[in-house]
């Protein structure tokens, strides 16, 4: 079984990981770039957790050739450093991280899968919560993929203080932690739409995927 390359290509991509790879990163955009509500951005999570954050990740599955995979993202480094100084209940990057978004002055920089899910995403009472470990919670406990308790004391922690950071602080009416997914994800399209191009450099004029409406994003 085959499926059409909805780039309009003449090539087809049969069902495997290349064609998850696609439909899986047009539903992302389609989550967080289109109208996204608090229950969109909470499905995306299972998708990112997908893509870049799970064991045998659907990136590194449909990246045979080992093109490397780069993660544009604001260095907020300096900035963050002088924020905590001050000792605030608590900071989130929000969308900050993806570079469109960035503040005037900040750098951008590359940074491979490991830094990019290291990054610190939020900081709560002293704890500081990681682009992966959010991802994860989303996913895992919040209903992205599962609702309900965790299984280890440290993640039980980790639900704890998302669940009174969301209420704490809201973004467009969405939690604080969950609103935070959207300058993730637009990071990770942006990455996968590169890595497709490399893959794939027939599609889309060889660097990324098409909207419904025949359009790159």
């Amino acid at each position: 079984m085959a499926y059409r390359d909805p780039t309009g290509g003449s090539r087809e991509l049969s069902v495997n990981a290349e064609k998850l790879f696609f439909e899986t990163i047009g539903d992302l955009k389609n989550k967080i770039r289109v109208v996204p509500t608090e229950y969109s951005v909470l499905m995306a999570s299972a998708l990112l957790r997908k893509l870049v954050v799970d064991g045998n990740c659907l990136a590194h599955q449909v990246n045979r050739k080992k093109h490397k995979i780069r993660y544009s993202i604001v260095d907020d480094t300096s900035y963050r450093i002088m924020i905590l100084q001050s000792k605030p209940q608590f900071w989130a990057v929000n969308d900050g991280i993806y570079p469109p978004n960035k503040l005037t002055g900040l750098p951008v920089k590359e940074v491979r899968e490991n830094e990019f899910l290291r990054w610190p995403a939020m900081y709560w009472k002293g704890v500081t919560i990681s682009v992966g470990e959010l991802i994860r919670q989303a996913a895992n406990v919040s209903g992205g993929v599962h609702l309900g308790e965790a299984k280890k004391e440290a993640d039980r922690e980790l639900a704890a203080i998302l669940d009174e950071f969301g209420r704490m602080m809201q973004v467009g009416g969405i939690p604080g932690p969950t609103a935070s997914l959207m300058g993730i994800g637009n990071v990770v399209i942006d990455a996968m739409d590169r890595l497709w191009g490399a893959i794939r450099p027939d599609s889309a004029g060889g660097d990324g995927f098409m909207d419904g409406g025949g359009s790159r994003p």
